[in-house]
């Protein structure tokens, strides 16, 4: 496992840009980056709860990740929204995030099925088959 990355100083969850053709704009992407890492900001959430990963294709949210991950490093932490709509999808786009040096991933437990021990199965599952920070 990575070192661990402890919340401290500025986190900020930056919205997905898109382009008048309704595009994802990586430029823009790029342009929040910077603005946050010098200003201040300690680690960016990238597809996390501002909504629009739910409209994402499961191809562009692996470009968002192979892509901004690799811009970020050595500039400011970035941990990547990974939920999906199964465990195993989730799993498998937290592990695409991790084989490209994320930071971290955040995942959103979800209430379904029978109760309760629904959520702890996603957590143990996704605790244990990946090996990256979790927020």
């Amino acid at each position: 496992m990575t070192k661990l990355i402890y919340p401290q100083g500025s986190w900020v969850a930056i919205v997905t840009p898109f382009d008048a053709n309704l595009e994802m704009d990586l430029g823009v992407m790029r342009d929040l980056v910077d603005f946050h890492a010098a200003n201040g900001t300690s680690t960016l959430l990238i597809m996390g709860s501002t909504g629009e990963p739910t409209m994402l294709t499961i191809e562009e949210r692996k470009r968002i990740i192979q892509e901004m991950a690799a811009y970020c490093k050595g500039k400011i932490h970035a941990f990547f929204g990974v939920t999906l709509g199964s465990t195993a999808m989730t799993i498998d786009l937290a592990r695409y995030a991790q084989d490209r040096d994320a930071d971290g991933i955040d995942r959103f437990e979800w209430a379904g099925g029978e109760g309760e021990n629904d959520v702890d199965v996603v957590n143990h599952q996704v605790e244990h088959d990946v090996d990256i920070e979790r927020s």
